[in-house]
């Protein structure tokens, strides 16, 4: 099982701060990965021409802005940037990485 979930709020999607899951305005299951990775690239498609910004985390953890998505956050007494994420995890919430191809992973020391 598989969820694209689609987030908005402060922090880009891949920060996953305790609070992260109110952040969730959509979220749609998957029984296989490959169902789920094309509803990840429909929404990808669709947001890479309502944002004027993207940056990935990794192949399915994106962030997307405007820059006049702004919001006044009393926490901070500042405005922000409000971002619009889509992210894949499995069942246990826990985010889908995949490499590119000819990518090696490195262990580190």
């Amino acid at each position: 099982m598989f969820q694209v979930k689609v987030m908005r709020g402060y922090s880009e999607p891949w920060w996953f701060f305790e609070d992260w899951q109110e952040d969730v305005i959509n979220s749609q299951s998957y029984q296989g990965l490959a169902t789920a990775k094309i509803a990840f690239n429909q929404l990808k498609e669709e947001y890479k021409v309502q944002f004027d910004h993207m940056k990935a985390k990794n192949n399915y953890c994106i962030a997307f802005w405007n820059d006049n998505d702004i919001e006044f956050c009393e926490e901070c007494d500042d405005d922000v940037q409000i971002f619009t994420g889509i992210l894949i995890v499995d069942q246990n919430n826990q985010l889908v990485i995949e490499k590119e191809v000819g990518e090696k992973s490195v262990k580190e020391s």
